[in-house]
């Protein structure tokens, strides 16, 4: 019995004495078929077939097998050697499917089967969105376009940045491969991000766009400077150029600033950044020349405290205006400054000969170093031995002859640096790379030494232009061959997106000269569009040494299409009201979708627009690499007999390069495992294989630049939308005229609006309480509980929150309270842990805890003892929900008693107070009011009563819905949304519709509301205002209407509890100069300190504003700064609290970067987060008119 033991084992040191066997086979036929690794699903595939060497007539056969079914693709009788590609269906599937391509060869005497696996992929239809901009402003429309290769379209909508669905397009078919569309943005719509879906069955493609208030950049800033500069360079040139959006050069000044920021990490104080700037007149070319001295970033002791890298600003004054704008760019830092490369050096040598080469020395810009000792070693890394030293000449080259004859016999290991020793570069340290280059030991041709052959496909320049030819030549180098003198044929395969598309043979004849033969073979390659955007060679032959010779190149193609379309202007210039012609050229029938776009808004967002790029890059497949995960194939052990060579894993992996699989009877892969004598010898190494690349299909997001808003807005900013389609002439024409441009600008009260309602303005992280976490512990908890049921929350996390609510409660089942409400106005009566047990409770419920466990029992135990002497409204409409959440109908009734005594009653409108102060919060009354809603529905059955009953407090709560569906406050908003939730799911119904009549005497509006569109927001301008309007509902569903109305308002002067004032101070001699705007915040009011307030201050036209002085302002109550926002026109201060009586100083950094004339005063507006009525209004002007 044979003992079989594994072991481990590099093949190199096993190649003197194992064989492969291929089945008995040594001397032919051969076959070889190729054929891609993965291939579309239903597309006409193509695979290549070689038959060397036959010698009786041969039958291939070629099938594919997918479990116990096989399928005949091609069946070649032959009795002299060929090479041909053959075209097949590929099988439709579903998903991915890997089955196996089965190669049979037989005759009388000889059969031989191979197989291989191959994957069959189904790829998804290019579609993709394109709209006629990427930015808009509120109100304007926006085009769009969907285009896909399938015809018809399943439903389409729209999402604005708040995920509201404001637009939808049901069943509708693209007209000859492009759907065009249009939505008008209201006015008012949010600034923010949007959403463009389209879904085809369970796919769906989007695509953003972003709303805000902007005004069009007059210009362009483009920076010009190395990507990467070495350290040792003296100098530094920056180019800075200014161009209209016309190209007209921009007359001004142009500075730049370069600096070294020190490391994020380092906290020294020595440790300072270096800045250097320059100022330099702009030229008649619209650029300026910035030459700075480099050697100051790269001489300070404090380097390594440094970054890598430089940061460039750079800035374009225009003259007279004296308009800004701004561009930044990075430059990476290396500390190489200069490479050593050994040149024309021999592939091979004998020993005892001589080996001549050279010694190149460049700079890091590659010029020549002249009159510099290099060095030469030999060997491996850190064993090296010098050899000799040298010194380059002129054109730093050093030139050097080599006697082997004092050497090992092996290969030889050739090293070139010019320092005399080994050892590592510095950190930060000035180095010049070294080069490494092996010289092979040639051996005479025998049965029992590998042969080192291999096939060259030379570079040429890229990207390989469209409609072009080109001629690419291989180069082969055969050594060691068994034979001296012989043919063979180069065989060769052009690849494009996985894909075979051409191929052919080029037969040679190599005459050797001491065992080594060289050529070259050329072919010619048209290129066209299905070449693009890459394509891949593969030359492969068979040598006498039955081994298998091959090579591989990738080459970029320019994207291009086999539609040419082409666009010309009639005449090319066109002043403002001219007449313009645009000829548009393409294939007959060509439907074109056409866009002219202002450039000013391409300036602002830069590379967002549809163009050849990102159409490439939905491909499935642009190039392919490797094989993916299940279609490498087993290997079994293979059996070997002694005294033959091993060949290498050449030819399989450049197969596995460019995507393809071989099924042959040659040896194109090393085995994974040798069986010899009993033994079983594994592979010591492995290669790694290159994960499968696929091109991803959306669109991303750019990075781009932040240029400074500048004066110039022009309209249309779209010029052209429109489908032309070419008629069987190839041409079509459109005809338009160049609009004027309009110069825009705030105007008096005419353009400063202002709303009737608040925003809705972020609460701070501490929730509603100070110095303490737990209402807001307790609204996570809830949240991340209810949210667990749609996506995955880790439990531990919503665990953690309970055990550490349920820490800091007392022994008789309330929790502590503390910190003190931001809400100054929620205290009543009780003890706040009252209201804080209330709410915790709730939440605990909600959360579906049972009322037995022992932390729900004890707390609402804790609330039943103090409900007869509640009389805080707000508390009592929380107890009120908690019981109904408990099931307590007898405490929940006497909660209602006390609660119907307090109720405002308005006709059809119910809702509650705090008190029946005229200036009590509103958001409190919101809050009050959702809360008793949501007691009233949490019943486990609702008469019709309770229904009408919960009717009057929606009647109400939906009348102080700001425009944008929030409340007062976010946390109002959270529990009204909460209650008007849970009474649609009442009064939901799963047929019947509405229709609602908004008419006045000269306008009417029709909605309607059905089961396919109900949750559509859909809204309309009132064209006819003032008037008087009605509304009419019709129907079977309830409905909810609201009517938004935006206006002007006078700036108010009388103040209640709080009061603003403010001025501007500053020197009024140049343009461009700092102002200080000084403002002071006063509380008059009862109580002690205020909630959190909100000051808002609106800009100057023409104005920015620093916001980092506000955070920094000295005094006692700087702390009381939460934070600053910027936004637009706007700047936004949150601040904890106001003292009573102690007036509250700020001050913030503005900055004229625009002239305007008759520049009209701002607002400043100052009001309590929570008591949105309790505001004060002051204005401010610019004292410098």
């Amino acid at each position: 019995m044979d003992l079989n033991v594994s072991c481990c084992w590099k093949w190199l040191l096993l190649v003197s004495f194992l064989i492969v066997c291929v089945n008995g086979q040594t001397s032919g036929p051969y076959f070889m078929v190729t054929f891609p690794a993965v291939i579309e699903s239903g597309s006409e595939a193509k695979l290549c077939a070689s038959l060397l060497k036959p010698n009786e007539s041969l039958v291939m056969n070629i099938y594919l097998v997918h479990g116990d079914q096989s399928t005949l693709l091609l069946q070649e009788k032959a009795e002299e050697e060929f090479h041909r590609c053959f075209n097949f269906k590929a099988p439709l599937v579903k998903a991915e499917s890997v089955q196996r391509m089965k190669v049979e060869l037989h005759g009388e005497s000889f059969k031989m089967t191979e197989e291989r696996k191959v994957m069959f992929k189904p790829y998804n239809p290019l579609t993709f969105i394109q709209t006629d901009k990427p930015i808009y402003n509120p109100g304007q429309t926006v085009n769009f376009r969907v285009v896909t290769v399938d015809t018809n379209f399943a439903p389409f909508d729209q999402q604005d940045s708040q995920e509201n669905r404001i637009g939808q397009w049901t069943n509708v078919s693209s007209t000859r491969w492009i759907l065009q569309r249009s939505y008008e943005l209201n006015p008012e719509a949010r600034q923010g991000v949007y959403r463009l879906r389209a879904y085809i069955g369970e796919r769906m493609i989007s695509h953003d766009f972003e709303v805000k208030k902007y005004v069009l950049p007059k210009f362009e800033v483009t920076v010009q400077s190395p990507d990467k500069v070495s350290v040792d360079e003296e100098e530094l040139i920056i180019e800075v150029c200014g161009k209209y959006t016309y190209g007209q050069p921009v007359p001004g000044k142009s500075w730049v600033k370069v600096c070294r920021n020190v490391l994020h990490y380092v906290l020294t104080l020595e440790s300072n950044t270096i800045c250097l700037e320059e100022t330099t007149e702009i030229k008649k070319t619209g650029c300026a020349i910035h030459t700075l001295d480099a050697s100051a970033f790269f001489n300070s002791t404090l380097k390594y405290n440094l970054q890598n890298s430089l940061k460039v600003e750079a800035m374009v004054t225009e003259e007279e205006t004296e308009i800004t704008m701004k561009k930044y760019k990075s430059v990476s830092l290396t500390f190489e400054i200069g490479k050593v490369t050994l040149t024309d050096l021999p592939k091979t040598y004998e020993h005892g000969s001589v080996i001549e080469g050279k010694i190149k020395l460049s700079n890091f810009k590659d010029a020549p170093i002249q009159n510099k000792v290099v060095y030469l070693f030999e060997g491996e890394t850190w064993s090296s031995k010098l050899l000799l030293n040298l010194t380059t000449d002129s054109d730093g080259f050093a030139s050097f002859s080599l006697n082997t004859s004092s050497l090992p016999e092996r290969d030889i290991n050739l090293m070139a640096s010019v320092y005399p020793e080994l050892n590592y570069y510095g950190y930060k340290t000035p180095y010049i790379s070294k080069d490494r280059k092996t010289v092979q030991l040639f051996q005479a041709a025998t049965p029992y030494t590998p042969t080192l052959s291999e096939l060259i496909i030379e570079n040429i320049e890229q990207p390989l232009q469209c409609d072009a030819e080109f001629t690419l030549t291989i180069k082969y180098y055969f050594i060691g061959e068994t034979a001296e003198d012989f043919k063979t044929d180069i065989v060769y395969m052009v690849l494009s997106r996985g894909v075979i598309l051409h191929h052919g043979s080029e037969k040679v004849e190599v005459k050797t000269s001491n065992g080594a033969g060289s050529g070259t073979v050329s072919f010619k390659l048209s290129v066209g569009a299905d070449l693009a955007p890459a394509v891949q060679i593969l030359a492969y032959c068979v040598l006498p040494s039955e081994n298998v010779a091959t090579g591989s190149a990738k080459f970029d193609v320019e994207k291009c299409f086999s539609n040419k379309v082409s666009l010309q202007f009639s005449p090319a210039k066109a002043v403002p009201g001219e007449k313009n012609t645009l000829q548009l050229s393409a294939q007959p029938g060509s439907l074109c979708g056409l866009s002219a776009v202002d450039q000013s808004v391409l300036i602002m967002e830069s590379g967002k627009r549809l163009d050849t790029e990102k159409i490439f890059n939905l491909l499935p497949v642009q190039s392919v690499s490797g094989y993916p995960q299940g279609v490498e194939d087993e290997q079994e052990c293979l059996h070997v007999r002694s005294r033959r060579a091993l060949s290498t894993d050449n030819a399989y992996e450049s197969l596995k390069r460019v995507g393809l699989k071989m099924a042959t009877n040659l040896a194109v892969r090393i085995p994974q495992c040798l069986s010899y004598r009993g033994l079983t010898y594994f592979r010591y190494h492995d290669i790694v294989a290159v994960m499968y690349l696929l091109a991803d299909g959306d669109f991303g997001t750019s990075s781009r630049d932040s240029p400074a808003v500048t004066i110039r807005t022009v309209f249309p900013e779209t010029w052209i939308w429109e489908l032309a389609e070419v008629g069987s002439v190839k041409h079509n024409h459109c005809f338009f005229s160049v609009l004027n441009v309009i110069y825009n600008r705030k105007n008096g009260c005419l353009m400063a609006k202002s709303e009737s309602n608040q925003p809705v303005v972020v609460i701070p992280q501490q929730g509603l309480w100070i110095n303490s976490g737990f209402l807001l512990t307790a609204f996570v908890l809830r949240s991340f509980g209810k949210a667990q049921k749609y996506i995955f929350i880790d439990p531990h996390i919503i665990q953690s929150a309970k055990e550490w609510l349920i820490s800091r409660r007392y022994s008789y089942g309330c929790f502590i309270q503390q910190g003190r409400l931001f809400n100054n106005r929620m205290k009543g009566g009780v003890n706040d842990n009252v209201t804080m047990t209330a709410y915790i409770t709730a939440s605990l419920l909600e959360l579906e805890t049972p009322v037995t466990d022992p932390v729900v029992s004890k707390g609402l135990s804790c609330l039943r003892s103090v409900v007869k002497d509640v009389k805080n409204t707000y508390t009592t409409a929380l107890l009120a929900y908690t019981f109904s959440l408990a099931r307590d109908m007898d405490t929940q009734q006497q909660l209602f008693k006390k609660l119907e005594d307090v109720a405002i009653s308005d006709g059809s409108h119910l809702h509650w107070s705090q008190s029946a102060s005229a200036d009590d919060s509103e958001s409190l009354e919101v809050e009050i009011s959702s809360y008793v809603l949501l007691a009233v529905l949490t019943a486990d059955s609702l008469t019709t009563a309770d229904l009408g009953f919960a009717n009057r407090i929606v009647s109400w709560l939906v009348k102080q819905q700001n425009a944008y569906g929030g409340f007062s406050s976010t946390q109002d908003t959270v529990v009204a949304l909460q209650a008007l939730s849970l009474y649609a799911t009442k009064v939901f119904s799963s047929d019947g519709s509405s229709t609602v009549t908004v008419q006045s005497a000269g306008d009417t509006h029709l909605f309607d509301v059905n089961q396919d569109n109900k949750l559509l927001y859909q809204e309309k301008q009132l064209q006819n205002v003032p008037a008087k309007y009605s509304i009419e509902v019709k129907g079977s569903t309830c409905v909810s209407v609201q009517v938004a109305q935006f206006y002007n308002i006078p700036t108010p002067t009388e103040d209640k509890t709080l009061r603003i004032d403010a001025k501007l101070e500053g020197d009024c001699k140049t343009l461009g100069q700092t102002f200080i705007l000084k403002f002071t915040v006063k509380y008059h009011g009862l109580q002690e300190r205020t909630n959190m307030v909100i000051v808002d201050i609106k800009l100057l036209s023409g104005f920015t504003a620093d916001t980092s002085m506000i955070q920094t302002s000295s005094g006692r109550y700087a702390s009381l700064v939460e934070r600053v926002d910027a936004k637009d026109d706007h700047v936004i201060m949150y601040l904890k609290e106001i003292p009573k009586n102690i007036p509250m100083n700020y001050q913030i950094q503005m900055k004229q970067v625009l002239p305007v004339k008759n520049l009209q005063p701002a607002v400043v507006k100052v009001y309590d987060y929570y008591q949105t009525s309790d505001q004060s209004e002051t204005e401010y002007s610019f004292h410098c008119q």
